[in-house]
C-alpha cells in the first residue's frame, strides 16, 4: 500500500509518525518489554477486516479537517471540557460523554476498546470516525468489534511498522496517541486536556491497576514530548496543570 498513489493521505501521515515509533522503541519498550513480534502478530490477525481504499479516504477526509486547524483531544479527566474554538474535536475513550454533554459529536475517536462496557455500547451508537489501536493483549476484543461497524468508519493504529494500511503510531497511551495523530494530521495548535500522569483517572474502566496506569501515564507524557520535539511543536502546560498546549512552531 506504501507504493500505491491513492494511499498518498495515509503515506504522509505514517512518514509524519515515524517518530512516534522512535519514542516507543526507546522509552516504553525498555520499561514494558512487549514484544514487537507480538503486537505485529496481532495486527496480522485484523489486517484482513481493514479496507484500505476506506482507510485512506477516511484518512484524507481527517487530514483536510485537521490540516491547519485547532485541533482539541478530550480525555477521561476532561469531566466539563470547554469546546470553544475548537475546529476538530478528538474524544479519547472515556470521554464520550463529557463530549456529548458539550453539545457536538467527537470528529474523530481514539482508544484500543477496554473501557466500560457502557461506554462499549455507545461507541456503536454514535457513527463517528474511529481510530482503533491493536495489541497483542486486545486482539480478540478488536477483531470482534470491528465485524460490528460499519466499513470505512474505522482506522487501525499498531505501535509497530507493518506490510498492512494499519496506520503505525508508537505513543503509548490514548491521550498522547490523540494527541500524536492531530500533530501528524498538521494541526496548528493542539489542545488536551486532563493529560495528568501524576493522577490517572480510571472510573472509565471496568478494571484499572492504578499504579500500572501511573506508570502508563508518564511513559506517555515522555513519550508526547518526543513526538512534539519530533514534529517541530511547542509544549506548554496550562490552567494550573490541567490543559497541554501543542503549537506549531511558526504558526
Amino acid at each position: 500500500w506504501r507504493q500505491s498513489g491513492y494511499c498518498e493521505s495515509l503515506r504522509a501521515l505514517s512518514e509524519r509518525l515515524s517518530v512516534s515509533l522512535e519514542a516507543y522503541r526507546e522509552i516504553v519498550e525498555p520499561r514494558m518489554g512487549f514484544s514487537r513480534e507480538r503486537e505485529l502478530s496481532a495486527a496480522s490477525v485484523v489486517e484482513g477486516l481493514l479496507d484500505c481504499d476506506a482507510a485512506c479516504r477516511l484518512t484524507s477526509a481527517l487530514r483536510s479537517k485537521a490540516s491547519g486547524a485547532v485541533a482539541c483531544v478530550v480525555t477521561p479527566a476532561s469531566r466539563r471540557p470547554s469546546l470553544r474554538g475548537c475546529d476538530v474535536v478528538i474524544a479519547v475513550e472515556g470521554s464520550l460523554e463529557a463530549v456529548a454533554r458539550s453539545g457536538r459529536l467527537p470528529d474523530l475517536l481514539v482508544g484500543d476498546l477496554d473501557p466500560s462496557l457502557r461506554e462499549l455500547g455507545m461507541l456503536g451508537a454514535i457513527g463517528v470516525p474511529y481510530a482503533v489501536h491493536v495489541h497483542g493483549d486486545n486482539v480478540a476484543r478488536v477483531a470482534e468489534v470491528l465485524r460490528s461497524l460499519a466499513p470505512g468508519s474505522y482506522l487501525i493504529t499498531s505501535q509497530v511498522l507493518t506490510p498492512y494500511c494499519i496506520l503505525p503510531v508508537g505513543a503509548f497511551t490514548d491521550g498522547d496517541r490523540a494527541a500524536a495523530i492531530a500533530m501528524g494530521l498538521g494541526a496548528r495548535e493542539v489542545r488536551v486536556g486532563g493529560f495528568t500522569p501524576s493522577s490517572p483517572l480510571c472510573g472509565h474502566k471496568d478494571f484499572c491497576d492504578e499504579s500500572r496506569k501511573r506508570l502508563k501515564m508518564s511513559l506517555g507524557w515522555d513519550v508526547l514530548l518526543r513526538v512534539a520535539a519530533g514534529l517541530g511543536y511547542e509544549v506548554e502546560v496550562v490552567n494550573g496543570g490541567a490543559e497541554v498546549v501543542l503549537r506549531a512552531k511558526g504558526a
